[in-house]
């Protein structure tokens, strides 16, 4: 005993309490116990999760088919080489995988209808008679005859079908490249032709619906110069109105876009694409109304002051007989190609820019129609050296295609004279140089068999 205190007395010493390691082992094995019995519970819990998600997956399903032999050949590897895998990727336990190959079935069998159902669409459009734009649906037909032949390859690639368009076996077995690789959706957006946008049609339309007579009753006036009416802002507002309108038409945009870019392109147009169109267009209507402007001024005058109705005589058509005609660099064939005389008999005749139309060459073998026209002599000189003013004449002649305002005269003129209805130069051709009217069209500008 310890000493504590005074001399001769002790001190009553508790027994020392230890910690109690059988009570805190008991404690830790029931908690590992616990523990373990949560991780089992969870992990049979995870067990039954992903055995109810494998169950919900079901089966890979079949590639439905239903296109060309070779596409489905392609695609149905496709297919089956993704059902190996899905497999695989379920036994393993990774669902993730296999739901991505699900997805890729359902993507072959969208791109797969989606390509049945386009080539069916077109082959009833064009037996309906639907009128696509020639350009495009020639393109259009190139593609989808290498399809149809099967002359293409075909990828799978981060979740899209690739193809790429091969034209025929050339001699030494080689395949040029028709369409690029690119997705399948891309190619049957790309590969759909737009209508038909009949260019002088709509701006005939347009000349039409803003006669000059309605000009001037809004401004209680009337124009004597066809300067008066350009000048004047309803007539520019119309016409900016109405070519801004167009650059919302695919068609529209599409025919100016090949025209313009010498490329094919059918949708999604950007906006500086568009503003070039309405830019350029405005142009065309602006010369076209001056034209029609022109013409309604001369018929108010009495034309040249004759008084007489104003006509021309057109000849049957012949052929050029030379190679190179004044202005344009280009060959002819002399025999094939052909020319049409137009004469004036009474009244000012056929106006061009303040000179008068003289005649059509159709260079058939090139498909290309030129107009030409009597213009001064710049720089004429009579032999006592005086200026012959422009008293001299030479005929130039100009492509109509590059001459929208000027082809819209012409054909308005032989329209009037004929008593046809000429939508655009295939027709105008067809009358002057083969003897064929134009047909029947309703107001869609659908042909009416």
């Amino acid at each position: 005993m310890a000493v504590v205190g005074n001399v001769g007395t002790y001190a009553q010493v508790d027994k020392v309490q230890g910690p109690d390691f059988g009570k805190m082992a008991e404690d830790a094995f029931g908690k590992i116990a616990q523990r373990k019995a949560l991780e089992d519970k969870k992990k049979k819990d995870e067990d039954a999760a992903k055995a109810k998600a494998a169950k919900d997956l079901g089966t890979y399903g079949v590639y439905e088919g239903g296109n060309i032999p070779a596409l489905d050949e392609q695609l149905r590897e496709m297919t089956e080489k993704g059902r190996v895998e899905f497999y695989e990727l379920k036994q393993s336990g990774d669902l993730s995988g296999a739901q991505k190959r699900l997805d890729d079935l359902a993507k072959i069998n969208s791109v797969s209808k989606t390509a049945k159902d386009k080539v069916s669409k077109l082959e009833k459009d064009l037996a309906s008679g639907t009128l696509y734009d020639k350009d495009y649906l020639s393109k259009t037909m190139e593609e989808l005859n290498s399809y149809n032949k099967g002359n293409f390859i075909t990828s799978y690639e981060g979740g899209e079908i690739f193809i790429t368009l091969l034209g025929d076996e050339n001699a030494d077995g080689t395949r040029d490249i028709l369409a690029p690789k690119q997705t399948v959706d891309t190619w049957l957006s790309r590969v759909d032709p737009p209508l038909a946008f009949d260019e002088q049609k709509d701006l005939s339309t347009f000349l039409k619906n803003n006669p000059v007579s309605r000009i001037e009753s809004k401004k209680g006036n009337m124009f004597t110069t066809v300067d008066d009416v350009m000048d004047d802002k309803t007539v520019i507002d119309n016409i900016e109105s109405h070519v801004s309108g167009m650059a919302n038409s695919d068609a529209a945009m599409a025919k100016w876009y090949k025209s313009k870019k010498g490329d094919y392109k059918t949708r999604d147009f950007s906006k500086q694409e568009k503003e070039e169109f309405i830019k350029d267009n405005i142009e065309t209507y602006k010369n076209a109304y001056r034209e029609v402007v022109s013409l309604d001024l001369q018929e108010r005058s009495g034309g040249s002051g004759s008084g007489k109705k104003d006509d021309v005589e057109v000849t049957p058509p012949v052929s050029l007989g030379v190679t190179q005609v004044g202005g344009i660099p280009g060959i002819f064939n002399k025999d094939t190609t052909k020319y049409v005389a137009i004469e004036k008999k009474t009244g000012p005749g056929i106006d061009i820019n303040g000179n008068p139309l003289t005649g059509l060459i159709w260079d058939e073998d090139n498909g290309k129609l030129f107009y030409g026209i009597s213009v001064p002599v710049k720089g004429s000189y009579s032999s006592d050296g005086t200026s012959m003013g422009t008293s001299e004449k030479e005929t130039k002649y100009f492509q109509s295609v590059e001459t929208k305002a000027e082809m819209t005269n012409i054909r308005a003129k032989m329209s009037k004279k004929f008593g046809v209805q000429l939508n655009n130069d295939e027709d105008l051709v067809n009358l002057l140089f083969k003897g064929i009217k134009p047909p029947k069209r309703d107001k869609n500008g659908v042909i009416i068999k």
